[in-house]
């Protein structure tokens, strides 16, 4: 093997290790494929809404008004997909919320409740 092949940005690579220049592509089309895996979107008021297959997430201020549009959107957003809302637990600092809900078939959501 050439000196040439050797060096690599005119560094001396190891001998036996592979060139792999391609792996910072595949993880950056990766990432690219994952940012297109959820829907967001603001709903105005400091809410944030983040919608993966039938979880939903929103970031709000520690309000009741913040709390509300949150439970109003999962209603809406569950309802045009023919579930229920189903809220999970959440977390609040002094500031912010984040509130989780599910979308879910209401024979699902009657076992959830329980």
């Amino acid at each position: 093997m050439s000196d040439m092949s050797k060096q690599t940005n005119g560094r001396q690579r190891p001998p036996g290790t592979p060139i792999t220049y391609h792996l910072s592509l595949i993880t950056c089309v990766a990432l690219l494929a994952c940012a297109g895996c959820s829907t967001s979107k603001f709903l105005g008021d400091g809410v944030q809404a983040s919608y993966f297959d039938d979880n939903l997430r929103y970031e709000h201020p520690f309000t009741e008004a913040g709390t509300e549009a949150a439970r109003r959107d999962a209603e809406r957003e569950c309802t045009s997909r023919r579930k229920v809302a189903v809220k999970s637990p959440g977390a609040c600092t002094l500031t912010r919320c984040v509130a989780n809900y599910l979308c879910s078939d209401k024979p699902a959501a009657a076992d959830y409740a329980r």
